[in-house]
Protein backbone atom coordinates (compact mmCIF):
# COMPACT_ATOMS: atom_id res chain seq x y z
CA UNK A 1 0.00 0.00 0.00
CA UNK A 2 0.98 3.38 -0.73
CA UNK A 3 0.15 6.65 1.50
CA UNK A 4 0.70 10.01 0.10
CA UNK A 5 -0.54 13.66 1.19
CA UNK A 6 2.12 15.72 -1.00
CA UNK A 7 3.67 15.66 -4.52
CA UNK A 8 6.96 15.64 -2.97
CA UNK A 9 5.80 12.56 -1.25
CA UNK A 10 4.26 10.72 -4.57
CA UNK A 11 7.63 11.72 -5.70
CA UNK A 12 9.19 8.79 -3.79
CA UNK A 13 7.16 6.72 -6.16
CA UNK A 14 8.23 7.21 -9.02
CA UNK A 15 8.45 4.09 -11.17
CA UNK A 16 7.14 1.91 -9.08
CA UNK A 17 3.75 1.96 -9.39
CA UNK A 18 1.97 2.06 -12.61
CA UNK A 19 1.50 5.58 -14.63
CA UNK A 20 -1.77 5.59 -14.45
CA UNK A 21 -2.47 5.58 -11.19
CA UNK A 22 0.56 7.88 -10.55
CA UNK A 23 -1.14 10.07 -12.75
CA UNK A 24 -4.38 9.56 -10.50
CA UNK A 25 -2.86 10.23 -7.70
CA UNK A 26 -0.92 13.10 -8.53
CA UNK A 27 -4.18 14.82 -9.63
CA UNK A 28 -5.39 14.50 -6.24
CA UNK A 29 -2.22 15.42 -3.84
CA UNK A 30 -2.13 18.56 -6.73
CA UNK A 31 -5.29 19.67 -5.18
CA UNK A 32 -4.57 19.19 -1.86
CA UNK A 33 -1.48 21.22 -2.04
CA UNK A 34 -2.88 24.02 -3.88
CA UNK A 35 -5.86 24.31 -1.22
CA UNK A 36 -4.06 22.84 1.69
CA UNK A 37 -0.45 23.58 1.53
CA UNK A 38 2.71 21.65 0.17
CA UNK A 39 4.11 21.87 3.55
CA UNK A 40 1.19 20.85 5.50
CA UNK A 41 1.09 17.73 8.41
CA UNK A 42 -0.82 15.38 6.13
CA UNK A 43 -2.27 13.30 8.95
CA UNK A 44 -3.46 16.00 11.38
CA UNK A 45 -3.38 19.39 9.32
CA UNK A 46 -6.63 19.90 6.90
CA UNK A 47 -6.68 17.95 3.64
CA UNK A 48 -5.55 14.69 4.17
CA UNK A 49 -3.96 12.23 2.03
CA UNK A 50 -4.29 9.46 -0.61
CA UNK A 51 -3.85 5.58 0.10
CA UNK A 52 -3.22 3.17 -3.20
CA UNK A 53 -4.46 -0.29 -2.23
CA UNK A 54 -2.44 -3.32 -4.29
CA UNK A 55 -4.65 -6.18 -2.86
CA UNK A 56 -7.44 -7.23 -0.57
CA UNK A 57 -4.58 -7.03 2.82
CA UNK A 58 -3.82 -3.41 1.93
CA UNK A 59 -7.65 -2.89 1.93
CA UNK A 60 -8.21 -4.65 5.39
CA UNK A 61 -5.21 -2.66 6.49
CA UNK A 62 -7.08 0.67 5.43
CA UNK A 63 -10.35 -0.49 7.23
CA UNK A 64 -9.00 -1.35 10.28
CA UNK A 65 -6.93 1.47 10.25
CA UNK A 66 -8.10 5.07 8.53
CA UNK A 67 -11.91 4.30 7.48
CA UNK A 68 -13.79 0.89 7.07
CA UNK A 69 -14.21 0.91 3.44
CA UNK A 70 -17.61 -1.06 3.79
CA UNK A 71 -19.84 1.48 4.87
CA UNK A 72 -21.19 3.72 2.86
CA UNK A 73 -20.46 7.17 4.10
CA UNK A 74 -17.88 8.49 1.01
CA UNK A 75 -17.99 11.44 -1.07
CA UNK A 76 -17.66 10.82 -4.56
CA UNK A 77 -16.29 7.40 -6.33
CA UNK A 78 -15.08 7.12 -9.59
CA UNK A 79 -12.83 5.06 -12.26
CA UNK A 80 -9.62 5.12 -13.40
CA UNK A 81 -8.76 3.07 -16.17
CA UNK A 82 -5.30 1.39 -16.45
CA UNK A 83 -3.24 -0.79 -18.52
CA UNK A 84 -3.59 -3.74 -16.30
CA UNK A 85 -7.34 -2.73 -15.07
CA UNK A 86 -9.56 -0.67 -13.92
CA UNK A 87 -9.90 0.79 -10.40
CA UNK A 88 -11.94 2.86 -8.07
CA UNK A 89 -11.22 6.56 -6.53
CA UNK A 90 -13.41 7.21 -3.62
CA UNK A 91 -13.12 9.74 -1.52
CA UNK A 92 -13.91 10.07 2.40
CA UNK A 93 -14.49 13.11 4.51
CA UNK A 94 -13.90 12.20 8.25
CA UNK A 95 -15.65 14.00 10.93
CA UNK A 96 -16.98 17.64 10.54
CA UNK A 97 -13.45 19.28 9.31
CA UNK A 98 -11.74 19.23 5.79
CA UNK A 99 -9.66 16.28 6.50
CA UNK A 100 -9.91 13.64 3.85
CA UNK A 101 -8.59 10.15 2.94
CA UNK A 102 -8.75 9.23 -0.54
CA UNK A 103 -8.43 5.73 -1.67
CA UNK A 104 -7.34 3.71 -5.02
CA UNK A 105 -7.94 0.19 -5.14
CA UNK A 106 -8.73 -2.26 -7.77
CA UNK A 107 -12.23 -2.92 -8.57
CA UNK A 108 -12.23 -6.14 -8.54
CA UNK A 109 -11.61 -6.28 -5.06
CA UNK A 110 -13.51 -2.95 -3.87
CA UNK A 111 -15.88 -3.46 -1.54
CA UNK A 112 -19.81 -4.23 -3.04
CA UNK A 113 -20.73 -1.07 -1.01
CA UNK A 114 -18.65 1.29 -3.17
CA UNK A 115 -20.04 -0.10 -6.62
CA UNK A 116 -23.67 0.29 -5.84
CA UNK A 117 -23.11 4.64 -7.26
CA UNK A 118 -21.12 3.40 -10.57
CA UNK A 119 -22.74 3.50 -13.62
CA UNK A 120 -24.58 0.39 -15.09
CA UNK A 121 -22.65 0.38 -18.36
CA UNK A 122 -19.12 0.33 -16.07
CA UNK A 123 -20.47 -2.85 -14.04
CA UNK A 124 -21.72 -4.62 -17.09
CA UNK A 125 -18.15 -4.63 -17.75
CA UNK A 126 -16.54 -5.91 -14.86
Amino acid sequence: MYKVGTVKELGQFVGKMEDDLYIAAFRVVKILDDVYGANRDVDNNDGGFTLIAENIEDVELISRRYKNLESDTYEAVDIINSSSGRYILNVYFLNTNEFGINVILPLEIAPKVLLKDLPEHIMQHQ
